[in-house]
């Protein structure tokens, strides 16, 4: 969350992408997919301009179509998330399985070498939809009663949306898995999922 906020103010800053001034948003972390894998990204809402210097505000050139160029975005995230972890690594202050610590360097440089995809898109609808669009992983967990069709001693079948089909499909694991799944997604004691940045950041 810590490098999409600092990409999203580079930019802001930078004067060829036409603000020049400190942008602001909304981050909410989300780790799931329909499916239940682990699955961490950040949905942000963020206005199509920012506060220059003077305390103006200043619309994006973009013409309310995206902020910021998709392709320059995902590079620079990727830079700043990898450069980050890295630096926690050489910290001490991140640990590491020993297959993946062995291989640090070359795991690493195979990250970077990996496209990295940073979506945008204009808001659909109004302010009223966007809100309801983010609130939907404000306070959710990874999977509603409604989805769970069937639980036996040893099973837990539901069901969930295929993206690609667009069609619903419906999924039988075991319990144990179920509760695997599940536990991955839940927030670790003290950590903040919804944050603020930049314009929008208010402190109490």
């Amino acid at each position: 969350m810590r490098s999409v906020k600092d990409t999203l103010l580079t930019f802001g800053y930078d004067p060829k992408h036409g603000i020049n001034g400190k942008v602001g948003g909304i981050l909410v972390l989300h780790t799931w997919t329909q499916q239940l894998n682990y699955h961490p990204h950040v949905h942000c809402i963020v206005p199509a301009g920012g506060i220059t210097k003077t305390g103006k505000w200043k619309q994006s050139k973009s013409k309310g179509e995206f902020l910021f160029h998709v392709k320059a975005m995902s590079d620079l995230l990727k830079g700043k998330l990898l450069a980050g972890i890295h630096a926690l690594y050489k910290s001490g202050k991140l640990n590491l399985p020993p297959n993946i610590a062995d291989n640090h360097k070359a795991i690493k440089n195979k990250l970077y070498k990996t496209e990295w995809v940073a979506y945008a898109k204009k808001a659909f609808g109004g302010p009223d939809q966007v809100l309801e669009y983010l609130g939907r992983y404000t306070h959710n967990i990874c999977i509603s009663n409604y989805r769970v069709l069937k639980v036996s001693k040893t099973h837990v079948t539901f069901k969930y949306l295929n993206c690609k089909a667009k069609k619903s499909k419906i999924k039988t694991i075991s319990g144990i898995q179920f509760l695997a799944f599940f536990a991955e997604h839940i927030i670790p004691k003290g950590f903040v999922k919804k944050r603020h940045f930049g314009f929008l950041y208010v402190v109490n």
